[in-house]
């Protein structure tokens, strides 16, 4: 390939990811991503010299604010929102894969400005110095003020560690710190209980003083107490600061399953303009006080889903003897992403772990045209193990998440095996195929383009994600879920 004469269309691929207007276009052959058919070389003037900078965009209402911030002794930037496509940033090489993306559910993240006086890059920066991660000085804040998503099944907003050097090696880690703000814990609105479509702000910071302080000029500005969050960032836990070798820092955005199209239509393009984010840097005057490690929110209520075991088995039967012209392998599941604060310790990737959810995956395996597989298991929100759960495909070489179904599609599915069971509501089977299939509750995994889908030879796994013990306001415990499972059905 002609690099230098593709120059031109690559940038382009690049504008139109940035701005998260439309789809990236397919690359002639299949099986390439765009970061094997982009040259280092190139690859690496697009990260670093992107001819996309993220703008704010201003908004009047919050001039009063920012106003008493200003006489309060902060130096108030703004930042900007993003659509994050893992997918996007894995093919263009910014991200090392597509972080085991949950399919067919946006992210959102803050793109913030350097702190005043930042001599050190921040990681992956546009031209003007935004960045999706950012270093953070011990007594900063970050301010994000908007409007909570529609009807929903889950949203949350994670502050994630994103890079660490270890041992002089800059380090991509990607993971959760500590838990959540989420649909459970919110304070939105007016305090009523409603946390859809209400008026929210998070303050982030890793000083207590700063985070009250931020809080009462707000108050003082008119926002309602009932609406303000503070989202500790905890200096023990990391290295704070703007040199070369402290860490690096996101804060995002994740909704999940809306109850109707036309909202979250209406939110995925309304949430650049409702949602800001400002970046605040006091004179450095004040007493330190930084925030302790919280505690975790502990997993797991003490109740099982062990009571269904046998009616699982008996759906397993029952799938297996639904196709006796095939032959079939049960494959094994585990836990398919380990919690960061594991990760972390051992300088690995944590693809975007956070305390919201339990992570489960098959074994890797193919599907070639003329096979299929069926995950099977309990509906972990039938249960109430979760408020949704979902089954998800994904590449095994780049954790991308290519197609997935969700647990409110669920109803019905296992009525094919065992007709009028009393047991159907908790339990759910989906057929996972290449194409289309006479078999209902089918969900089809595509080939492409790129890393929209996985190629036939490639292989692939099923990734099972259950979001949010009601009871907990965290992901369901392990030992109380009876694993999902998947069998992988070969013509004989």
């Amino acid at each position: 390939m002609d690099y230098t004469r593709n120059f031109f269309s690559v940038v382009c691929l690049f504008l139109v990811f940035s701005c998260s207007c439309v789809s990236l276009a397919a690359a002639s052959d299949e099986n390439n991503t765009l970061s094997d058919m982009i040259s280092p070389e190139l690859k690496n003037k697009l990260v670093s010299q992107n001819p996309v900078n993220p703008q704010p965009v201003p908004n009047e209402a919050d001039e009063p604010f920012i106003k008493m911030l200003q006489d309060g002794g902060f130096t108030v930037q703004q930042g900007t929102i993003e659509k994050v496509d893992f997918i996007r940033l894995a093919e263009l090489g910014i991200f090392p894969d597509a972080e085991g993306n949950n399919a067919a559910n946006p992210y959102f993240c803050y793109v913030m400005p350097p702190a005043p006086g930042q001599t050190i890059e921040s990681d992956k920066a546009f031209p003007n110095g935004f960045s999706r991660s950012i270093r953070i000085m011990p007594d900063e804040a970050v301010v994000m003020i908007g409007q909570t998503p529609p009807e929903c099944k889950f949203f949350s907003y994670p502050t994630d560690i994103t890079y660490r050097t270890f041992d002089g090696v800059r380090t991509w880690i990607f993971g959760g710190i500590g838990d959540t703000i989420n649909i459970g814990t919110i304070n939105a609105g007016d305090g009523n209980g409603e946390v859809f479509d209400q008026p929210v702000m998070i303050i982030y910071s890793p000083d207590n003083s700063v985070a009250e302080k931020v809080k009462s000029l707000a108050i003082s500005a008119g926002y309602p107490e009932t609406m303000i969050n503070i989202a500790q960032i905890p200096p023990p836990q990391l290295n704070l600061g703007l040199e070369e070798d402290d860490d690096a820092v996101a804060f995002g955005m994740r909704a999940a399953v809306f109850a109707d199209p036309d909202a979250e239509e209406k939110y995925m393009k309304d949430v650049y303009t409702v949602t800001r984010a400002y970046r605040l840097t006091p004179d450095g005057t004040a007493t330190p006080d930084p925030f302790p490690v919280s505690n975790l929110r502990v997993r797991g209520t003490g109740e099982s889903e062990f009571y269904l075991y046998h009616p699982v088995q008996k759906l397993r039967q029952a799938i297996i003897d639904a196709y006796p012209d095939y032959t079939w392998e049960e494959l094994d599941t585990d836990i398919l992403f380990p919690e960061t604060n594991q990760q972390i310790q051992n300088a690995k990737n944590a693809v975007g772990e956070n305390r919201d959810a339990s992570y489960l995956g098959s074994e890797n395996f193919t599907l070639g045209m003329d096979q299929f597989a069926i995950s099977y298991g309990v509906n972990h929100m039938a249960t109430g193990k979760g408020v949704y759960s979902n089954v998800n495909a994904y590449g095994t070489k780049m954790l991308n998440g290519v197609c997935s179904v969700d647990s409110t599609k669920f109803d019905g599915s296992v009525e094919r095996y065992l007709g009028d069971d009393p047991n159907n509501p908790m339990l759910y089977a989906i057929t996972i195929t290449r194409n289309n299939s006479t078999e209902p509750f089918t969900m089809i995994v595509p080939e492409g383009p790129n890393l929209y889908g996985i190629p036939l030879e490639d292989e692939m796994l099923i990734g099972w994600r259950t979001y949010m013990e009601p009871g907990t306001n965290v992901g369901p415990a392990y030992p109380e879920l009876l694993f999902d499972k998947v069998i992988v059905f070969t013509p004989k």
